[in-house]
């Protein structure tokens, strides 16, 4: 489940309507995903889990690497504005019903 929260993590970044972009991006990805990796829908539900992971870990990343109370890197800024309130939140990284959405027409 990770390799796709991975793929989903940076593919939806930035998207107007990630909801949207998210299902679209599903119905398209996942037929050639299962035709490799089939997998039961149960799993689904952990995606979330794995893109929190995935945002923890880069604004980790992000503040190991950066000065970060002198960052001038554009995209850090905007990757950063307002994480830290999101992230002890407990916000999700995408609001998507991942357990609610139908693989099956994927397969």
């Amino acid at each position: 489940m990770e390799d796709i929260a991975l793929v989903l993590f940076y593919a939806v970044m930035g998207q107007e309507d990630p909801g949207a972009f998210t299902e679209h991006f599903l119905n398209g990805f996942l037929p050639g995903y299962f035709a490799a990796y089939p997998l039961e829908q149960k799993w689904f539900k952990e995606i979330p889990l794995f893109m929190k992971m995935r945002e923890l870990d880069l604004y980790a990343v992000i503040h190991r690497s950066f000065d970060v109370e002198n960052l001038d890197d554009p995209w850090c800024l905007w990757y950063l504005d307002g994480r830290a309130e999101r992230l002890p939140a407990g916000i999700p990284y995408l609001d998507f019903d991942f357990a609610g959405f139908d693989y099956t027409s994927c397969r």
